[in-house]
């Protein structure tokens, strides 16, 4: 049954308010199967098809040659601060989007975006806002706002080119940057883990451009090829006969093919184990940023809650005062009947009070004092029925007030009830959460402790069989079969680790750790870069041991006393085999003895353990 196998690459390429031919608009050009780019000339297909090589990390430069006349990258490109260059491609958890844009500094700078283009930039609100001529950074904060993972500016190619490209020299070329570049690029690379498109940029350049071909495909070769084969030692010059016949000869460098094809494999197991070790760190940074996320959504409820029961308050308050106003017009109101009905009172005293003959001599007037009385009367009836109709419209329009008053007061102890336990479930939940963050951190710490013992145990089997090998250097039978069996361990291993990286990954999706401990994560971290650089030191110091390079004194011990090990290695210093200015020459003396001499920094003697025990020396003058 043959499996299906899974594509990564550039999808589509979508522009907005880029060059001239489709300034002020955003088209689509799709890049998965074969597409066909029509048009008169000068329509700006040779633009669409310069920026497939932009996508896999080609310098701007070499696409847009700024000479006489002639627009640079960014201005042709990117004009504006509202023009943006999206790159839609396929990756193993999906589509994600590389955008090119305009920084404020005048450079193109990158950003990645996780989803697609059709859930992202042509989202209802993204596309109000694109259609509106926002800016790249308006843009860029909105889809923040609504929760897709934005990455943070990459402004230079190199950074961006290690990232999408997951080029393990280029993530490693600056220490202070290297494990965010690794966590990026485990996050937004193209393809998979195992995955890397080295040098992918120049072949889609050369291939589009047709342009220095030969030599474009040499540095290739250089780079991929030998990047990995270091000389340690000054080189000789090339003036002997048998070096040059030694170079080029095929039989010899046949007869290393082993040792290369091991060297291979022991670099590509150290480059899996730096790959795991980055994984790790990226889920352990992805883990914290959940939690991060998390903890702000809780603390953004609470203080929605705050803000809802400080509105409410307000409104209430607010209320409260204008109740409070009209009750006091109505009091000011009815004081002033009042007071003019105390004036009428006082002025009807005043009649009262008046004297006989002021009543004698308004007695001729009688019939009009009458006619004024009556009138009088009648208006102080009228006023009378007037005051006793507002004090009983006063008392009704009190106890209006009253009951509505009453009426809010219980509605706002019902509300402030209600906020306080939605606070008190909220604050429940956000205890039970935390605590659950705890357990789930003191968990993590056990089963980190119970592996790097684990780790440890491994490492101690591993330094004492090193010891044995190292007193041993020659390989016998029973090690060719335990190499065999390991060989075979190891790819059962890989099986393994292929299963368990399945296994992560179904575990990831679900989401359900938080708030892993971020000090544990860096010692774990700078405890497998130094176990790294332990198993490298071990393994460099073995393929000297195992391969010794022509001229040491270790290669010519073995050519000419297969039998040193047993014997003069007991006096020998092991930092003086790998010496190659060294010369001894091996003498047998009339007894059968062998002794080495020649230009050795101090005495070298040779024991014999048969009776009579004997010890000779040569070139003893320096002793």
């Amino acid at each position: 049954m043959s499996v299906e196998t899974v594509s990564y690459g550039l999808e589509s390429i979508v522009l907005h308010h880029s060059f001239k031919q489709v300034k002020g608009r955003t088209i689509k050009i799709d890049c998965r199967e074969r597409t066909h780019l029509g048009g008169v000339n000068g329509a700006g297909k040779t633009s669409v098809l310069a920026l497939v090589p932009a996508f896999f990390g080609e310098e701007p430069e070499r696409i847009v040659t700024k000479a006489s006349g002639k627009l640079s990258f960014l201005d042709y490109y990117l004009p504006t601060f509202q023009s943006l260059i999206i790159f839609e491609y396929r990756r193993h958890t999906g589509l994600h989007c590389a955008v090119m844009f305009r920084h404020a500094q005048g450079k193109p700078c990158y950003r990645f975006i996780a989803g697609s283009a059709e859930e992202t930039f042509f989202a209802p609100e993204i596309k109000e806002l694109l259609q509106a001529g926002a800016s790249a950074d308006d843009v860029f904060a909105a889809l923040r706002r609504q929760g897709t993972a934005v990455s943070k500016i990459i402004d230079t190619i190199t950074n961006y080119r290690a990232i999408i490209q997951r080029n393990q020299k280029l993530l490693k070329r600056l220490p202070a940057d290297a494990r965010a570049l690794r966590a990026l690029a485990a996050e937004f690379g193209l393809g998979d883990s195992d995955t890397q498109m080295t040098n992918i940029e120049r072949l889609t350049h050369v291939v589009l451009n047709k342009h220095r071909l030969l030599s474009s495909f040499k540095a290739m070769i250089c780079e991929t090829q030998f990047e990995n084969i270091h000389q340690h030692a000054k080189p000789r010059a090339i003036d002997r006969k048998d070096l040059i016949a030694d170079i080029q000869s095929l039989s010899a460098f046949a007869g290393e093919e082993e040792k290369i094809r091991e060297c291979l494999r022991k670099d590509a197991e150290r480059r899996a184990i730096l790959e795991q070790a980055d994984k790790t760190v990226a889920n352990l940074f992805a883990t914290v940023e959940e939690a991060r996320e998390k903890v702000g959504e809780l603390g953004q409820q609470k203080e929605r809650l705050e803000t809802q029961r400080t509105d409410r308050r307000a409104e209430f308050e607010g209320g409260d005062h204008q109740l409070a106003r009209l009750v006091t017009n109505h009091n000011a109101d009815f004081e002033t009947l009042d007071g003019r009905v105390a004036a009428l009172h006082q002025q009807n005293d005043k009649y009262e009070a008046d004297e006989l003959p002021d009543l004698a001599q308004g007695f001729d007037n009688l019939a009009d004092y009458r006619q004024r009385q009556a009138t009088a009367q009648a208006d102080y009836d009228s006023l009378t029925g007037k005051a006793s109709a507002i004090e009983g419209e006063y008392e009704l329009e009190k106890q209006s007030i009253q009951r509505e008053h009453e009426k809010h007061q219980a509605q706002r102890q019902q509300r402030l009830r209600e906020a306080s336990d939605a606070l008190t479930s909220a604050k429940h939940a956000y205890d039970l959460k935390l605590n659950a963050i705890k357990t789930n951190q003191v968990t993590a710490v056990s089963e980190y402790k119970d592996t790097r013992s684990m780790e440890r145990s491994e490492l101690t089997n591993e330094q004492a069989r090193l010891s044995a090998l190292r007193q041993s250097p020659g390989q016998t039978e029973a090690e060719q079969q335990e190499i065999a069996v390991a060989e075979q361990a190891s790819e059962e291993a890989s099986e393994q680790v292929s299963l368990a990286h399945e296994n992560r990954l179904e575990a990831g999706r679900k989401r359900d750790q938080a708030d892993r401990d971020w000090k544990s994560a860096q010692e774990q971290v700078q405890h497998m870069d130094v176990k790294v650089q332990e198993l490298e030191n071990r393994f460099n110091e073995l393929q000297k041991q195992i391969a010794p390079e022509d001229g040491t004194w270790l290669s010519q011990l073995r050519a000419q006393d297969p039998e040193w090990g047993s014997r003069l290695a007991k006096v020998v210093n092991p930092q003086l085999l790998h010496r190659k200015d060294l010369t001894p020459t091996r003498d047998l003396d009339a007894s059968g003895t062998a002794v080495m001499a020649g230009n050795l920094p101090w005495m070298l003697c040779q024991y014999r353990i048969l009776p009579p025990p004997k010890m000779r020396c040569r070139n003893v003058a320096e002793a």
